[in-house]
C-alpha cells in the first residue's frame, strides 16, 4: 500500500514531504509557500503541518520572500508552467516567466481543441 502523498506528481517534484514521520521544517514550509504564491495548495495540505499560519510562520522565521523573483527559476519556471497549463493559481507567475498563456474557455473552444 502506498501511504498518501508519495506519488511522483508535480507536488512531489516541488519538494513535497509526506507529513507521515516527518514535522514542519523550513524547507517543507518554503515549498509549500512558493506553490501557495504560484499554484495554490490544499487546506488540508497546509493542515497536515499545522495549518498556514504555523507554515508562515516557519517560512517567515527562516527568511522567507513572498517575491516570485525569490523562487529558484527553475521551480518558479514549472510552477508558472503549470499554472499556465491549467489556468489555476498566480496568473502573473507565467506572464513573470514569458510563458505563453491561452486560457481555455471550454471543451468547444476550436483554438484550444
Amino acid at each position: 500500500m502506498v501511504p498518501q502523498n508519495s506519488s511522483q506528481g508535480f507536488s512531489q517534484a516541488m519538494g513535497q514531504a509526506s507529513a507521515a514521520g516527518r514535522g514542519l521544517t523550513p524547507a517543507v514550509a518554503q515549498s509549500l509557500m512558493y506553490r501557495s504564491m504560484t499554484t495554490g495548495v490544499p487546506n488540508a495540505e497546509l493542515d497536515q503541518y499545522g495549518g498556514h499560519r504555523a507554515v508562515k510562520a516557519m517560512f517567515d522565521a527562516n527568511g522567507g520572500s513572498y517575491s516570485l523573483d525569490a523562487i529558484p527559476a527553475d521551480q518558479r519556471k514549472a510552477l508558472a508552467m503549470q499554472v499556465a497549463s491549467t489556468g489555476v493559481g498566480n496568473m502573473s507567475a507565467p506572464v513573470s516567466e514569458k510563458l505563453l498563456f491561452l486560457p481555455r474557455c471550454c471543451k468547444l473552444c476550436p483554438v484550444m481543441a
